[in-house]
């Protein structure tokens, strides 16, 4: 079986984090993406010879060199436009259009084409032109109010939820824009922003009736400290739960909680890896704190395939997240390595019919490298 989105062909105008993974997400089912980059390369290629962010969501990708603001790059980025079936773009309200590849503008060169925008804070309202980077969102969205220090000082989550929640969602909006395309025969244009999808990972918190208080996480700490200095995370919420708890701690049998003060004395007594053994066949809901290191060494995402190792060019052997999604008729895949800069350049200018004197003179013009 072929893969989920074989045949379909993404135009990416896109550097840093969400638009990247999201033309990643598309790569892993099958989807040909052309990562078109600017003379000297874009900003998430930033550490030599690549940034690990750069080398995981540029996977399975084709990289060609294209300056887009002169008349001969914009030719060439709209031959590639009229062959796609997705161009996918992050920049500014407006910046599009003052460029020439609005969506109104490429709609006409291509009527099916799926046109995917990032924006910081979305399209419209009073800050829509504002710069918009994740820990803003975080900071507008509650984010940071809800997670604060112990002296209350506001802090940001401690990776970028918006940059790594647009992908999924995107390729979500892209999928159904395309199955739309099947019925229609028409494109469309999908939008998303930090904004929405830092509202979206908090769907749960912004639900209620008008006037009445939001959904609140209880608090509550759930993490005891080991004798050798580590944590384990418990989680009984039946009477069952309790029970196997107490069996596992060799506490009285209880149907019921037991407190937070013998809970940590008595998890203080013995180290992590005891623990482990102890509470696993009692099936208590547990799970040991881990460094993202360890997480790596342990076997059940391996087991899922959630983990992959592939061999770079230049950066070397690598492990990387996989596919997250697993379908059946053929799972998506990690694909090839992330290219070198313009490493498909002139391989895309033959497929679009460029004979060889027209690409060496693009070449000469510091229009494409």
């Amino acid at each position: 079986m072929p893969g989920a989105l074989e045949g379909i062909r993404v135009i990416d105008f896109t550097q840093h984090f969400a638009g990247p993974g999201t033309g990643m997400y598309l790569a892993d089912q099958g989807a040909e993406v052309i990562k078109i980059e600017p003379p000297r390369g874009g900003h998430d290629r930033h550490a030599e010879p690549f940034s690990n962010p750069f080398l995981l969501l540029n996977r399975g990708k084709r990289s060609i060199v294209l300056d887009i603001r002169t008349p001969a790059g914009r030719d060439v980025a709209q031959a590639l436009v009229k062959r796609a079936d997705v161009m996918l773009v992050a920049w500014q309200p407006g910046q599009a259009e003052r460029l020439g590849y609005g969506y109104e503008a490429m709609r006409e060169l291509n009527p099916r084409l799926v046109y995917a925008s990032i924006t910081g804070w979305g399209p419209h309202g009073g800050m829509a032109l504002r710069l918009g980077y994740d820990r803003l969102h975080q900071a507008f969205t509650g984010i940071m109010d809800s997670n604060r220090d112990a002296d209350g000082t506001p802090m940001p989550l401690p990776f970028y939820l918006a940059d790594e929640a647009i992908p999924p969602l995107l390729a979500y909006g892209i999928a159904l824009a395309l199955l739309a395309r099947e019925r229609t025969g028409q494109g469309q244009k999908v939008e998303t922003s930090q904004l929405d999808a830092q509202i979206a990972m908090q769907s749960l918190h912004f639900i209620a009736p008008e006037g009445r208080e939001l959904f609140a996480t209880p608090s509550s700490n759930n993490a005891y400290r080991t004798s050798d200095g580590r944590h384990v995370v418990v989680m009984p919420l039946t009477r069952e739960d309790w029970a196997a708890l107490a069996r596992a701690l060799d506490l009285p049998p209880s149907d019921g909680a037991i407190s937070k003060d013998v809970l940590a004395s008595t998890f203080a007594t013995r180290p992590l890896a005891e623990w482990e053994e102890r509470l696993t066949p009692e099936n208590v809901p547990f799970a040991p704190v881990l460094t993202r290191a360890e997480t790596l060494q342990r076997e059940q995402p391996w087991a899922n395939g959630m983990l992959a190792r592939q061999d770079h060019p230049a950066a070397g052997a690598l492990v990387t997240p996989s596919v997250p999604v697993h379908l059946s008729g053929r799972a998506g895949e990690v694909g090839t390595p992330a290219p070198a800069l313009g490493q498909h350049t002139r391989d895309i200018l033959h497929e679009l019919g460029y004979e060889e004197a027209r690409i060496e003179a693009l070449y000469a013009g510091g229009t494409v490298a």
